[in-house]
């Protein structure tokens, strides 16, 4: 049975994680409705020969759904894994006219738990990381600033990495080799998320370029998830486990064009 302390707080984890998608999806709707306002689409100041490019550091706040893993963690004695990650990675797209391509990559770091079974202490890590394919549209330009929808294809992976605390001595490493597992597990992922930038610097004559700060807020989607592996190898009766999440994540980088 669960301490009632430890239900709660994870209630109230969840229940803040309910706030935060809430509110992203709020801002949306909101920045939704001022593009489509009457007046603002004549601000937009891309014209079809407009082309350049940005590219940025990305670091911020992400989540992942792990409650069929942190079951598993649990019936077998380790303790549940936060569902919070710092997130560090970065990316870069070109822009044509309104079209965008790109790319991005990130990973994912969260905090290490310690477990005792019977008589050995173990450590255990997670971490995830995951890289997209990605196509927008600037859906909103005024002077230095843009909106821009995206949506990113490609796939990720995260490893649980289980390691003995005791350092063993060369003879128990060759009786029992057993002293470190990793497991993983990965898939298709899908990208919903969208850029707010700024471009902060001079123009010289036709061309625009300078320090880019900005946001960007999504959301993972998982249509597609392999099973686990332990060191490389296929295993069964592993969770049933995708890479979802949201996320937010501060753009600092540097972009131009003309």
């Amino acid at each position: 049975m669960r301490h009632p302390n430890h239900t709660n707080s994870v209630s109230c984890a969840h229940r803040s994680r309910l706030t935060l998608a809430r509110m992203a999806a709020s801002l949306a709707a909101a920045a939704s409705l001022l593009v489509a306002s009457p007046g603002w689409g004549d601000r937009y100041d891309h014209d079809r020969n407009h082309h350049g490019g940005k590219g940025y550091f990305a670091i911020g706040w992400s989540a992942l759904d792990l409650e069929p893993l942190n079951d598993a963690l649990v019936a077998a004695g380790y303790p549940r894994f936060s569902e919070d990650f710092l997130s560090l990675g970065g990316g870069g797209y070109g822009v044509i006219g309104r079209f965008v391509i790109g790319g991005q990559g990130h990973g994912y770091l969260g905090e290490g738990r310690d477990a005792t079974l019977g008589t050995q202490n173990y450590r255990s890590d997670l971490t995830a990381g995951m890289g997209f394919l990605d196509l927008g549209w600037v859906l909103w330009s005024g002077g230095r600033t843009t909106l821009t929808p995206l949506v990113g294809l490609g796939g990720g992976g995260i490893s649980l990495d289980i390691e003995e605390v005791a350092a063993p001595t060369f003879g128990e490493a060759l009786a029992v080799p057993g002293h470190r597992s990793g497991l993983s597990t990965g898939g298709f992922l899908i990208d919903l998320g969208a850029d707010f930038d700024v471009l902060l610097g001079r123009d010289f004559e036709e061309h625009r370029g300078g320090f880019l700060l900005g946001v960007r807020a999504g959301w993972i989607l998982a249509p597609i998830h392999g099973g686990w592996q332990l060191e490389g190898r296929d295993i069964v009766g592993g969770p049933d486990f995708g890479m979802t999440g949201p996320y937010v994540r501060v753009l600092l980088g540097g972009g131009g064009g003309r």
